[in-house]
């Protein structure tokens, strides 16, 4: 069966992606740096080095119900004011829908932030990625840092918290961290947006 990234090569700016996907990532995301972003100066990662098979085999999901992969926009490095770099994907909806946990994994925080507003941060199984899901209108009641989430699971709800631009929407990043160390800013972004089209059947 083909897959999205085969299907769609017009949404790849015309790399055909032929035979296994996992192999046909690794090449292609070589060739564009718009996949993989360094967080900073800071960051011990380069992005040919990254490898996106663990979040392929696990099937990384929309995190917002309802929400499908033609309803998405790629929002990753769209403009956000001088020096400032939007490493994620911004996942409009209505206040309140449910934020789902994107794969398996495990909540690290749960925090007020002055831009972010309410945000929620889950490492996946393979304790490599740090999913941010930020703007929360509130998180699900029983969700508390050290849990373990199943893909899929209702963690919060949509909201406008923090420093917004235009209405409620899920901002929702993916971060590849440095071995054995949980600084943000050493590692590498990667676009939530392509690794979705990648799931597609």
């Amino acid at each position: 069966m083909a897959t999205a990234l085969e299907l769609d090569d017009r949404r790849l700016d015309g790399f055909e992606v032929p035979g296994d996907p996992v192999n046909a990532w690794k090449r292609v995301t070589r060739r564009l740096s718009s996949f993989l972003r360094p967080k900073s100066a800071e960051s011990t990662i380069r992005p040919e080095d990254v490898d996106l098979s663990d979040l392929l085999s696990a099937g990384v999901q929309i995190p917002v119900e309802g929400v499908d992969a033609t309803n998405l926009r790629d929002s990753f490095l769209n403009s956000r004011g001088k020096h400032v770099q939007h490493l994620a994907i911004d996942i409009g909806s209505p206040k309140g829908t449910p934020v789902l946990a994107a794969t398996d994994g495990q909540v690290v925080q749960i925090r007020r932030e002055k831009r972010g507003g309410n945000s929620l941060y889950q490492k996946d199984a393979s304790g490599k990625y740090m999913l941010y899901y930020c703007h929360l209108s509130r998180y699900v009641k029983t969700v508390r840092p050290g849990d373990k989430v199943k893909k899929g699971d209702v963690i919060a709800y949509v909201g406008a918290t923090g420093h917004v631009i235009g209405g409620a929407h899920l901002h929702f990043s993916i971060t590849r961290l440095p071995e054995d160390d949980d600084n943000f800013k050493a590692g590498v972004a990667i676009n939530p947006y392509l690794l979705f089209l990648a799931s597609v059947p």
